[in-house]
């Protein structure tokens, strides 16, 4: 925490209102805040989901009246608004919309929307205004004019300011090189804009991002404009505002080496803030730049008003849209980029790194932020007087930032539990408040001219962190020397400084008035007394700028260090990536048997690791680099703190890489069984030495292999000689040239299979016979191992006969008809005349018809088998 964050006070500025009409934050992936607490609470009920801009807003007491993204409003019970849909605002303008109230009609609200430069189809163009009026609904609130156009084209800028003598408002925005101020009275908003054509000229629907915000005390007025076309270039202005006629004079271009998009002034209206990302200057094409949170002091003189960079954010993937900033009720300046936390710049009324800006530091409860927050009116946030010291138990300081016209001033602080101390007639007061809390703090001004105004300011008191005044540190000590000097790990003091309170920081000082002035913190945890029993401070803080300061006493009790105890071998390392992991199991069963009395047993990477207690190994493996120092160091403490540390030496052996179990198969009634090779020595389970042995039964085997001491087992699973799986013979048959294919089951190897139809005679290792006349085969398959045997029938018809009674070839019959099931044939002469039908349990035919001799001709047949293969063709008989 930087010291100058102390100067300023959660604290919140009201003149004829209060700001707690911007208490409530609903923005980006449903998320939001409330700040009425004095710090930021998250909220979970938003129904907001836009990537850019929201706004909201909240009665004089906080309540949350209603909120929208530009294109819905929703009201307070986060229910759509009657009529609050299809507004003209889009959810990717940097500044979607923008609530103001009626100044005198606490019922009517206005709702103003930009254009959006993606020009988002559906929506129209322009600047238009909503009018909300909240006694409709039973005061929940309804639309009851929509979309009043204002302007037919404009930017994504909108910004509002308070006219505090003429109770009026002022609503502005910029298009091209023109600023339009709308006036809102008690009548409603004049739509005949007050026109100021100062520049810049901003043209292209592309370039009209970025963000337009009032100073808080309407001074002043500063643009931010992201343009990207026809190339990236640096766009940050800064205007003068007369909030009596609305005119915009005086513009003043401050930075141009980054495409600007947020801007926000400090509550003292005297630094302006702006992000952007940075131009690349040999590319200014190129959206791959840093983001910047930058800072320019406003009372410098122009040529001296140079950005100081608070912050840089890495480039996210390509995105040249750097992300909203927005003033709070705490007076703090609060950042969105995309992630579930917000940053924050804690004490932005200060220059420089006193600003002190927390990057990612406000949780949203589960929620993301995209690149939005909601604008309000910037009077909101205008400061009056600065608080200092704003925690409990010190004395609260105010003062005034102008005293000069001012002749009397009552001060009542809201706090009646501090009796007659709760008022005071003091210029600039000093208050103790009697408990942690939000105070109403009212003040009367008696000004010079006899004008009197009333004030207030909402002034939070945080709590100091609730930690332990003092403590002693007791460290053990293994150098041998009873010096009382050791290394002490200090976060260990932490959980019993802060009762375990993890919201609370630590940070250590080697004396109280560093402490106090949060000056030269020790930059380790680790740390080596420079004498016996020496003192340092703790300094706590919690979620606030509070704190407390502790006195920690450093004790040293002497610790046996037992050196070597043992030396384990280790069998089962594993190399990965240059490491070998191995498992602690019999580490831990050596420790937990030789030291089961003691009360804690843990182990460590190095003695210092030991000592302080630090970075024990809690799993079950440990990881060395291979081939370097392979020693463990344990910790043995008992009911006295200290006991002993010792170390273990490691003989580390890589376990090796091998299949377990084996699974092999008998070949021609044996087989050879192989373990890894290049190893010391090796055991069969049958009592045969040596890497191999040859076996000629199924069954179980196995073999140990030792390197040192360590030991392996492989297992081999040995089956009887395979069966040839053939799947199927197909027999393409009756035909001039049949085939016969083998067709072998999936898992046969044909590479090592062969085959023959001749019963062995001879054997080919394709599957596939062809040119076969019809026959019986025997069938042959070897795959290496063993065969598999069958007959193989290729049937056929004789394409001639010749019965002349010689007794050879006298019948045309089926060959090897004998083989075949039942079938059924028929003969036909060449007129197709039925000569001869018969079967399996004829002869065949003898050419004769009716006892007749048929002549000498061609005859045609038809063969049917009774598994429904049928052939048909024509054969000779010859005389």
């Amino acid at each position: 925490m930087k010291e100058g964050a102390l100067l300023i006070a959660f604290l919140y500025v009201s003149i004829a209102f209060s700001q707690r009409q911007s208490a409530h934050w609903y923005f980006g992936e449903n998320a939001g805040l409330n700040f009425n607490s004095g710090s930021p609470v998250a909220l979970l009920d938003g129904q907001i989901n836009t990537i850019e801009g929201c706004s909201a807003i909240s009665d004089e007491d906080g309540n949350l009246l209603f909120y929208t993204e530009g294109r819905t409003i929703w009201n307070r019970n986060h229910e759509v608004m009657g009529n609050g849909t299809n507004l003209a605002g889009s959810f990717s303008s940097a500044q979607a919309a923008l609530i103001v109230p009626n100044p005198d009609h606490p019922n009517l609200y206005y709702v103003f929307t930009p254009d959006d430069a993606r020009q988002e189809p559906g929506v129209p163009f322009g600047f238009h205004y909503t009018t909300v009026n909240l006694n409709e609904a039973n005061g929940l609130g309804a639309v009851v004019d929509k979309n009043s156009p204002l302007l037919l084209a404009t930017s994504e800028k909108v910004s509002a300011v308070w006219n505090e003598v003429a109770n009026v408002y002022w609503v502005v925005t910029h298009y091209q090189d023109t600023f339009y101020a709308y006036e809102i009275t008690a009548e409603g908003v004049n739509e005949t804009p007050v026109e100021s054509q100062v520049g810049p000229q901003i043209l292209g629907v592309q370039n009209l991002r970025g963000a337009l915000k009032f100073s808080p005390d309407g001074a002043k007025l500063a643009m931010a404009s992201t343009i990207i076309s026809p190339e990236f270039q640096g766009s940050l202005y800064l205007f003068d505002f007369d909030v009596e006629t609305g005119q915009v004079s005086n513009p003043e271009r401050i930075d141009g080496d980054r495409a600007y998009y947020g801007v926000e002034f400090s509550s003292n209206s005297q630094i302006l803030y702006a992000s952007g990302m940075q131009i690349d200057a040999s590319d200014p094409t190129a959206s791959s730049g840093a983001y910047a949170i930058v800072q320019f002091d406003l009372n410098l003189p122009f040529e001296d008003k140079t950005a100081f960079t608070l912050a840089t954010l890495a480039n996210q993937n390509g995105i040249f849209v750097s992300g909203a900033l927005q003033l709070a009720l705490d007076k703090r300046i609060y950042y969105a980029f995309p992630g579930n936390r917000l940053s924050v710049i804690k004490s932005p009324n200060l220059l420089g790194d006193a600003a002190d800006i927390d990057l990612f530091s406000i949780d949203l409860g589960g929620r993301n932020a995209t690149y939005g927050l909601p604008p309000f009116i910037q009077s909101f946030f205008e400061t009056l007087v600065t608080v200092q010291n704003f925690c409990f138990g010190s004395e609260t300081n105010f003062s005034l930032d102008q005293t000069n016209t001012i002749s009397a001033v009552r001060w009542d602080f809201g706090d009646p539990e501090s009796g007659p101390d709760n008022t005071s007639n003091i210029l600039n007061p000093s208050h103790i408040f009697t408990g942690p809390g939000t105070y109403d703090v009212n003040f009367t001004i008696n000004y010079d001219n006899g004008v009197t105004k009333n004030y207030t300011e909402v002034v939070a008191i945080l709590p100091v962190p609730d930690v332990m005044p003092s403590l002693d540190l007791v460290q053990c000590d293994v150098d041998g020397l009873d010096d009382g000097l050791t290394v002490f790990d200090l976060s260990e003091a932490v959980p019993r400084l802060t009762y375990s309170n993890n919201a609370i920081d630590i940070d250590f000082f080697l004396s109280e008035i560093d402490a106090l002035a949060n000056s030269n913190p020790l930059n380790s945890n680790i740390f080596e007394n420079q004498f016996p029993e020496q003192h340092i401070y703790a300094r706590a803080m919690g979620n606030n700028e509070c704190y407390s300061i502790s006195q920690i006493r450093l004790l040293t009790e002497p610790m046996s260090n037992l050196g070597i105890y043992d030396t384990l071998t280790i069998c089962d390392g594993q190399a990965v990536d240059g490491l070998v992991e191995i498992s602690l199991a019999s580490v831990k069963a050596l420790l937990n048997t030789d030291f089961s009395a003691y009360e804690s047993i843990a182990i460590y990477p190095s003695q210092d690791n030991a000592l302080l207690q630090e970075a024990a190994i809690m799993g079950n493996t440990y990881s060395f680099a291979q081939h370097g120092d392979s020693r463990l160091f344990f910790r043995i403490d008992g009911a006295n703190r200290c006991a002993f540390i010792g170390q273990l030496a490691l003989e580390i052996f890589e376990s090796p890489n091998f299949q377990e179990v084996i699974h092999q198969e008998l070949c021609q009634g044996k087989t050879v069984l192989e373990a890894p090779l290049g190893y010391d020595r090796y055991q069969w389970s049958n009592g045969i030495l040596g890497p191999e042995i040859k076996v000629s039964g199924a069954g179980l085997y196995e073999v140990a292999f030792f390197s040192g001491n360590c030991s392996y087992t492989q297992y081999f699973e040995v089956f009887p000689e395979p069966v040839v799986q053939v799947e199927n013979i197909l027999v393409d048959d009756f035909k001039v040239n049949s085939t016969v294919t083998i067709v072998m089951g999936a898992n046969e190897n044909l590479e090592t299979t062969t085959f023959s139809l001749d019963g062995g005679l001879s054997f080919t290792k394709n599957n596939i016979f062809t040119g076969l006349l019809p026959d019986i085969y025997a069938l042959v398959v070897d795959n290496g191992c063993s065969r598999y045997e069958t007959e193989v029938l290729v049937g056929g018809l004789p394409t001639f006969f010749t019965p002349n009674g010689d007794s050879s070839n006298d019948l045309w019959l089926l060959n090897n008809s004998e083989y075949f099931p039942a079938y059924r044939l028929d003969i036909f002469d060449r007129f197709g005349k039925p000569i001869f039908s018969g079967g399996s349990a004829t002869s065949g035919w003898d050419g004769t018809y009716n006892n007749q001799e048929m002549p000498a001709s061609d005859y045609w047949y038809h063969l049917q088998f009774v598994d429904g293969r049928n052939f048909k063709g024509n054969f000779a008989l010859k005389r």
